[in-house]
């Protein structure tokens, strides 16, 4: 097992701290040197974790699950049917109402409370699905993976599509015991066009918001996106994925430059305890 939760913090972390670097936007602070330094000891400590990890899990024994404990088409027809609830309050599906320029406010979709558990346990069942295919080659489960995974587009939600996508990914890569080259080929590319998707449906999201049919510049305006970025030949889909990856660091920079920390006490401690 070559890839566990320690490399993929190491990863996202780095990837993010990469794609700082590129300074496509106005509005991101240059980050502290204490920042990059704390980021340096946990990403040091989580690679050290990881040789741990590789020891446990080479002296662990692990019984793999060959079938689903539930009729897993079952469960399938009840994530719809709750996902057919949401419709019924929205009154109609959004995808449909987004390619018919019908008024849609995704801030607003789904039954409150409801949504928020169809929306986890669906993405949830979508990666349960998949490890089953990956460890019997099942094509039903594939199948059924693909039908639960099919849900992120009729809700017009590219948060669950690729937040569901790169758990898959990671699900997969986790189950290698090794790496091979082609993997890093072909994902490569693979990996730019779901960027590119990414922000041609965000555009295209936001510019129905405003009523218009495609606007870049609602975005980049938002994101004040820079003058060189603006005038580059780069798709200006791609700010989306920029800011998306990088913003997190973005917003804890600036945090640590608006808040002073206060002072370490014994009293702050217990609270936190």
């Amino acid at each position: 097992m070559i890839i566990n939760p320690h490399i993929c913090y190491i990863l996202g972390f780095l990837v993010s701290i990469l794609v700082y670097q590129l300074g496509w936007s106005d509005v991101y602070p240059p980050l502290s040197i204490s920042l990059l330094i704390f980021l340096g000891v946990t990403i040091a400590s989580h690679f050290f974790s990881s040789y741990q990890w590789k020891k446990s899990v080479a002296s662990a024994s692990f019984k793999k699950s060959e079938r689903a404990k539930i009729n897993p088409w079952l469960i399938t027809v009840v994530v719809y049917f709750l996902w057919t609830l949401d419709f019924f309050h929205e009154g109609g599906i959004p995808l449909i109402k987004i390619l018919t320029h019908q008024p849609y406010d995704y801030k607003q979709f789904g039954v409150p409370s409801l949504h928020v558990f169809t929306v986890t346990f669906a993405s949830f069942y979508c990666i349960y699905l998949l490890y089953f295919f990956l460890n019997t080659k099942q094509r039903h489960y594939f199948l059924l993976y693909i039908i639960n995974m099919s849900a992120s587009f009729l809700i017009y939600s590219r948060s669950m599509l690729f937040f569901n996508l790169a758990s898959s990914f990671f699900l997969y890569l986790i189950l290698l015991k090794q790496i091979p080259l082609r993997i890093i080929y072909i994902g490569t590319p693979v990996v730019l066009v779901l960027f590119y998707f990414f922000g041609m449906v965000g555009t295209k999201r936001v510019s129905e918001e405003s009523g218009v049919l495609y606007d870049h510049n609602l975005f980049l305006d938002n994101g004040r996106a820079t003058k060189e970025f603006r005038e580059s030949k780069i798709p200006k889909e791609f700010f989306w994925s920029y800011f998306y990856i990088s913003s997190p660091l973005a917003n804890l920079q600036v945090n640590i430059n608006t808040y002073k920390v206060k002072p370490i006490t014994v009293t702050r401690i217990l609270e936190y305890v």
